[in-house]
């Protein structure tokens, strides 16, 4: 494991922001200056980070673009009509339907609570992420719009759920994530699993099962703890990366 553990920090050294984030759905929250901007197009981008990178900034670009320069305050305000452009949205599985659900119930909780950290408050991560995903599912929607908010009681590895998480609660020190929600231990992080992150992980050894759900991501996380139990979370930057890891 000592070999393991400095591989990777041996990346994360070499790991700089000017060259990852422009490339990264990250770059999309990082255009803003605002907190409540950077929370919401965070939200947003996450729930679309699937697939290629490139395509993936663009889907958020065509999502986040009509809202103009402060996305926060424009929904806050904003009317049936003005959310209408919502309804031609389109990336991958994710279509208009869904995309005009999730901008009027974030809308909805927005005007309830001034940020998304209200429901991670004083709780385990898992059960900050259920709360989130039950009250996004209070208002009407179609039941296929469900699969766009993972759901961790059902052993969902939610990446993309898990990265927003870590780029609003990890304070970097290359700049990267924002570490924003401050009532949050960043060493309670879950690792953001997905295909690219497992296999980088099985080739290092860190796991043997197969499933890229919860447990293996949880699984990996507990390990990566004993590498830096401050800030495990840390390491989900250096299994992305494509060295060879030997």
């Amino acid at each position: 494991m000592d070999r393991i553990k400095k591989t990777l920090d041996k990346r994360l050294k070499n790991l700089q922001a000017a060259d990852f984030i422009p490339f990264d759905p990250i770059s999309v929250p990082h255009r803003y200056q605002q907190a409540e901007d950077i929370e919401l197009s965070g939200f947003l981008t996450a729930l679309l980070s699937w697939g290629r990178r490139d395509l993936i900034i663009r889907g958020a670009d065509a999502l986040l673009k009509p809202m103009g320069d402060h996305p926060y305050e424009f929904l806050l305000n904003a009317d049936a009509n003005a959310l209408k452009f919502a309804s031609q949205f389109v990336y991958r599985t994710m279509n208009g339907r869904d995309a005009l659900f999730l901008l009027q119930s974030l809308q909805a909780l927005y005007r309830r609570h001034d940020s998304l950290e209200v429901f991670f408050r004083d709780k385990e991560i898992l059960n900050g992420l259920s709360d989130l995903r039950n009250a996004l599912l209070e208002f009407t929607h179609e039941k296929r719009s469900e699969k766009h908010l993972a759901d961790v009681r059902k052993k969902a590895a939610a990446k993309r759920l898990q990265m927003f998480l870590r780029w609003m609660v990890r304070r970097d020190e290359k700049g990267i994530d924002f570490g924003l929600w401050k009532s949050i231990n960043p060493a309670n992080l879950i690792l953001p699993l997905d295909v690219h992150t497992a296999n980088s992980a099985r080739e290092f050894g860190l796991t043997a099962r197969k499933q890229n759900d919860l447990t293996t991501a949880l699984e990996i996380t507990e390990i990566l703890k004993a590498f830096d139990p401050v800030d495990p979370v840390k390491y989900d930057l250096a299994l992305f990366m494509n060295d060879d890891p030997a």
